[in-house]
């Protein structure tokens, strides 16, 4: 939940920034809305979004050594305890941080959610007290009571106020059938509502209060059109009168910026090529934050396409046949070693021809590196990765912790990091290759640091620099 609303926040920064200092001060006030609508619901719906990477994001990582992924809990046990390969603790029942910011945001919404409705209810009470006037393409309510003009859906509200003359009455009701006619009632519902569930954000209030702005600068110039725009900026003052909160006011409380808006020359049409620019901004935005499909998981479907190559002739030879009819047969008769066994035979075949990366070291070599501890045992290469896929997860699990600071973000996901086993066995160049932040990064980093020399790779026969991925997993517990 916290990344997404730290990627929400990026996004409507980037939108909301480009309006504010690229599109604000043209007078397309039509498009202004559609781009202030369309962002701010494109900001909220674009973190959601996963588009797979592109066949050459997957051959990036086509040739990767991934170690078995080790999955991290918030309620792991204390590494000084040494606990057996997933252990975990019974969840306890204290009132922790994250808590206390639950009954906080729910308080505020259930604040937000009254105030709301007792703005609906305020309307509807004007509306019932009111006095029901049919029109062509809407409904006059006149009331008693002092308020200014507004606009709600297809209801214009107007008070009996008898000092206006006949062109003020029209020009104030020309100004909210352009409200009504332009439906601005239904965005002024969708950003009350997103601001009811998101009320602890500033970049959505600043979005309502530009959207509002922009219903006004559009009335306004349905207005101006055959009014003095003179006697009409008085008419603005003079009814300079707060309304209600929900309304499409006739008065707004930023009279200034309207008058101002009103007295500009129209927009040339050449700075139409402004929009543009949010075309290249928005494949950017949704490559940064909707690529973003669990490397794992491509890895997966990359074998699964190696395999498919092999069965269509593209990499095919006798011995992978060979090998993958009898990975198939073990896996329909539910031999899961003899079908380990031939997945990694299968590997090492294809590593026969593999190739250094262009940092030069191995990413597929027929005996990876293993971690260290299993070599002195009567074992085949199989079998001693196995054992050693074990002993590197239990020195994971009794070396690491799941970070405080992710568990009260609620930050989890999966961390991979990179690192090369030279000819030798050092381990050297640790790097992050996908994080989550929240300290895991850090965490995941240290401990893979601590590990102690692997039993080399190897090539042909030959030891060799062999690039590998070790994956390791937080997991907050439900």
């Amino acid at each position: 939940m916290i990344n997404y609303l730290i990627e929400v926040t990026l996004c409507l920064a980037v939108f909301y920034g480009l309006y504010t200092f690229l599109l604000k001060r043209e007078t397309f006030f039509q498009l202004n809305r559609y781009y202030l609508l369309g962002t701010l619901l494109g900001g909220l719906l674009i973190p959601l979004l996963e588009i797979a990477p592109s066949n050459s994001f997957a051959q990036q990582f086509q040739q990767v050594i991934l170690l078995p992924e080790a999955t991290i809990t918030s309620q792991f046990a204390s590494p000084t305890v040494e606990p057996t390969i997933g252990a975990t603790v019974d969840q306890t029942t204290s009132f922790g941080w994250s808590d206390f910011i639950l009954v906080i945001y729910v308080l505020a919404l259930f604040g937000m959610t009254l105030r709301l409705l007792a703005g609906l209810y305020q309307i509807y009470q004007l509306k019932r007290q009111g006095t029901e006037i049919p029109k062509h393409n809407y409904t006059r309510i006149e009331t008693t009571k002092s308020h200014a003009p507004f606009s709600f859906f297809h209801y214009l509200f107007m008070n009996e106020d008898t000092s206006l003359s006949n062109t003020e009455r029209n020009q104030i009701i020309s100004h909210e059938l352009a409200h009504i006619k332009g439906r601005h009632s239904m965005d002024v519902i969708l950003v009350e509502l997103l601001s009811v569930f998101l009320w602890f954000h500033p970049l959505i209030f600043l979005y309502k209060r530009s959207i509002k702005e922009n219903h006004e600068y559009l009335a306004d110039q349905a207005v101006i059109q055959f009014a003095n725009k003179q006697q009409y900026s008085r008419l603005l003052v003079e009814q300079a009168i707060p309304g209600l909160r929900l309304a499409n006011n006739f008065n707004h409380s930023l009279l200034k910026k309207r008058i101002k808006m009103m007295s500009l020359i129209k927009s040339n049409n050449v700075n139409l090529l402004k929009y543009l620019v949010c075309i290249p901004m928005l494949g950017m935005v949704l490559f940064l934050f909707s690529c973003k499909k669990d490397l794992q998981a491509q890895l997966q479907q990359t074998e699964v396409q190696q395999t498919d190559n092999v069965k269509t002739g593209v990499l095919a030879d006798p011995e992978a046949k060979a090998i993958l009819d009898n990975l198939s047969e073990a896996s329909k008769a539910g031999d899961t070693d003899e079908a380990s066994n031939k997945w990694v035979q299968f590997q090492q075949h294809l590593a026969k021809n593999a190739k250094k990366n262009e940092n030069g070291y191995y990413t597929n070599v027929e005996e990876n590196p293993i971690f260290p501890g299993c070599e002195a045992k009567s074992m085949n290469y199989v079998d001693k990765s196995k054992c050693a896929s074990k002993l590197q997860l239990e020195f994971i699990y009794q070396n690491i912790s799941y970070p405080e600071e992710a568990k009260e973000s609620g930050i989890e996901g999966m961390v991979l990091i990179s690192f090369v086993v030279d000819k030798q066995g050092n381990t050297f160049g640790h790097k992050i290759s996908k994080g989550i932040g929240g300290g895991c990064d850090k965490e995941a980093l240290r401990v893979a640091k601590q590990m102690p020399n692997w039993i080399p790779g190897k090539h042909k026969g030959e030891a060799v620099d062999v690039e590998i991925t070790m994956p390791i997993r937080f997991k907050l517990n439900s």
